[in-house]
């Protein structure tokens, strides 16, 4: 197609990861045909995952070939720095089990961040992120495929992926379902410099009808570079005796 809007994309990614009472060790092969418009990009791929992962006294290996397709849409006055703009993302992805997949799941995720300018120097950013997993159990699934909420890009104020199901030993597992959303006011205070109050909001759990919803909230300051914005954010947990 179009050199300038059509991309074919071979990837490839070796990762370990140890967080909370998680350990992982993986690597990931990814084909992917990626559309670029005006409008949005969207993109179909396929994705060749093998991962060894221990989630508290729970051992396993997964392989697994995952198609997916991934869409979003946005509109915004400037992409840099935008008064204005909305945007909206969904995926869609599984496996089935078989000689090339040992696991059978469905995931789909739906992400959508809207920026509105109230006066000149006034900004209202609102967030939310909803995901869902159909599968047996949970333990089957890979912990990069599972949900987990905190952390600087879902909940501030608690430790990264530190919100989730856990165990009968009390070690976060992860889990199916996820709903988490954040509201933020920022203010221009002088040159690029800019200011920040937030409020996040969100939980994990193996049912929509039993999530338990964790709240934090925060202070922040953002510089706006012209590749885009740093933020440096201060946030606490409100429903648990979290450090800052």
């Amino acid at each position: 197609g179009d050199p300038k809007r059509d991309r074919l994309s071979i990837l490839g990614n070796y990762q370990t990861e140890n967080f909370n009472s998680t350990e992982t060790e993986g690597w990931t092969s990814i084909v992917s045909h990626d559309h670029f418009r005006d409008w949005g990009e969207y993109s179909t791929y396929v994705e060749f995952l093998d991962e060894r992962f221990t989630t508290g006294e729970d051992t396993g290996h997964a392989t697994l070939i995952i198609p997916a397709v991934k869409g979003s849409l946005y509109w915004a006055d400037d992409r840099i720095v935008t008064k204005r703009g909305l945007r909206l993302t969904a995926s869609l992805l599984g496996s089935e089990e078989s000689a090339l997949g040992d696991t059978s799941f469905l995931q789909a995720a739906v992400r959508a961040k809207g920026i509105w300018s109230f006066w000149e120097q006034w900004r209202l950013i609102g967030r939310a992120d909803w995901g869902t997993i159909v599968v047996d159990d949970i333990i089957e699934l890979p912990p990069s495929l599972r949900y987990y909420a905190g952390g600087d890009q879902s909940v501030r104020g608690y430790g990264y992926r530190k919100i989730g199901p856990t165990d009968a030993e009390g070690h976060i597992i992860g889990g199916k379902n996820l709903l988490v959303y954040s509201l933020e006011i920022e203010r221009t205070l002088f040159d690029e410099w800019s200011g920040a109050v937030f409020y996040d909001c969100g939980g994990v759990s193996d049912s929509f009808s039993q999530v338990s919803m964790k709240s934090g909230a925060g202070v922040g300051v953002r510089w706006n570079a012209p590749f885009g914005q740093v933020r440096l954010d201060l946030a606490k947990a409100i429903d648990e005796a979290e450090s800052w």
